[in-house]
């Protein structure tokens, strides 16, 4: 048995110490298949459950015991995260078999019964959230019946009974329909759904719904810009008056009064250093969240942060809402030299050509850089990142900070469906202005394929000046 079944059947067995729960949780936060399989676990536990107990009344089963340490105080969730988010859910299954007590499907016309006094849902998390016409705001851990959430601002987290959970961004107008189904009016929504809850549906504006495979999905229907769909994992499928279509990962489409547009790919794939997208993977040498050190430790090593401002700057789009999370420090300012990093870059089409870019914070008032390359290209220096990238995001807990991306590589054929990057830090020690902060890799299909003639010139334009 792994180190992830010991503490996720600890967790069932209410014997998890507080520092398990702490490991439980980086692991839920960082490790998507871990959380997956936390989901089905709890899933299977409470079925067995709920047979051997008489349900009455509301349903609900509260038993007389110590719980294990509840994973949401062991850490503080990080949003659009969603293994850290759904750990602070996990405060509900430890004492009820609440989730997955056994739903119907939506009927195909759904009628808000706001009088319905059973919960469909659980608020999981919040995140500056401010509602609008709501007395008495929801608290995390509060039941939620049918009806309607409106947010003004901030994130709001909602688990439904069947384990789908789902992050609205304000302002966002939402309804909860049943215990695996909602409608959206306004606003952006972020869907995870296990496998125990495929079926999700949600319902959108001019008789379109979505009805959800088993994914991670995006909608954005802010005010003052194009409704649009993303799916980063699975499968789902639109219906509309007019026909239906199922968009897979890494396509997105325009959501119009007639129907979805084409479905096209999504130019630029942001991925973490460690990450997983469909197909597509990044892994990064001696990078690993659980052993790193502090971010602002002095210890010629990257450090790792996933709470600072850097972490989480910048919200409202596809490509840096990927990245939000975490964020990898060279504290040169301290005297720290780390070592130069590789990405490596797996899945990938040998048939085509890619640009590669790398994700990285700067200050307007500071030097902030890193340096970029393919790993092993001995003709060319690293490009350095700075400044001159292609501006994303400002703002955090700073009005000077910015999130930027810059290609390092273009038209790159790769060797074994893989391409590597090396990343450095500035090279400068002991400069209270420079620091490195490495957020992770763009990936884009170029225009070219692999047998095309290879360019006399592969220097990237932004190392003559031009943003990307």
């Amino acid at each position: 048995m792994s180190m992830h079944d010991d503490l996720m059947q600890a967790f069932i067995d209410q014997t998890l110490s507080v520092d398990e729960a702490d490991t439980l949780n980086r692991n839920l936060r960082d490790d998507d298949e871990a959380l997956e399989q936390f989901i089905v676990l709890n899933h299977l536990h409470t079925l067995l459950h709920e047979r051997m107990h008489t349900v009455q009344g509301s349903g609900f089963i509260i038993q007389e015991q110590t719980p294990s340490p509840m994973l949401s105080d062991s850490v503080k969730p990080s949003p659009k995260r969603w293994g850290s988010l759904l750990a602070a859910a996990v405060l509900a299954l430890a004492a009820t078999a609440w989730f997955f007590l056994p739903h119907e499907n939506p009927a195909p016309n759904p009628v808000i019964d706001h009088q319905q006094s059973q919960p469909v849902a659980l608020l999981t998390n919040l995140d500056d959230a401010v509602f609008i016409d709501t007395p008495t705001p929801p608290a995390i851990g509060g039941e939620l019946p049918p009806g309607e959430l409106r947010l003004k601002s901030g994130r709001a987290q909602v688990m439904f009974k069947s384990g789908a959970v789902v992050d609205l961004i304000g302002p966002a107008e939402f309804y909860m329909v049943g215990p695996n189904h909602g409608r959206l009016t306004a606003g952006v929504f972020e869907a995870f759904v296990p496998e125990p809850a495929r079926g999700f549906t949600i319902d959108l504006p001019h008789a379109m719904r979505i009805i959800d495979l088993g994914t991670r999905f995006r909608i954005d229907m802010a005010d003052g810009a194009d409704h649009r769909m993303r799916v980063t994992e699975g499968t789902v499928q639109l219906i509309w008056p007019n026909g239906q279509r199922t968009l897979t990962a890494g396509y997105q489409c325009v959501l119009r009064p007639d129907g979805p547009g084409d479905a096209v790919p999504v130019k630029i794939l942001a991925m973490k250093p460690n990450d997983t997208r469909g197909p597509l993977s990044t892994t990064t040498t001696a990078l690993t969240p659980d052993s790193a050190p502090a971010a602002a430790d002095n210890d010629n090593a990257w450090g790792f942060s996933a709470a600072n401002e850097q972490a989480q700057l910048g919200a409202g789009s596809f490509e840096v809402d990927a990245l939000a999370g975490q964020v990898w420090v060279a504290r040169n300012d301290l005297g720290e030299n780390p070592p130069r990093l590789t990405t490596v870059i797996a899945g990938l089409d040998d048939a085509r050509r890619y640009n590669i870019y790398v994700y990285y914070i700067t200050h307007t008032l500071q030097h902030w850089q890193l340096r970029a390359g393919r790993t092993g290209d001995v003709n060319k220096s690293l490009i350095v990142c700075d400044d001159s990238g292609a501006q994303l995001a400002s703002g955090g807990n700073s009005d000077e900070l910015r999130l930027r991306r810059r290609r390092v590589l273009t038209d790159a054929v790769p060797a074994a469906g893989s391409i590597s990057i090396d990343i450095d830090d500035a090279g400068m020690t002991y400069r209270e202005d420079v620091r490195g902060f490495y957020k992770g890799i763009g990936i884009e299909i170029s225009d070219k394929h692999a047998d095309s003639p290879t360019p006399a010139d592969q220097t990237p334009p932004e190392t003559r000046g031009a943003n990307s």
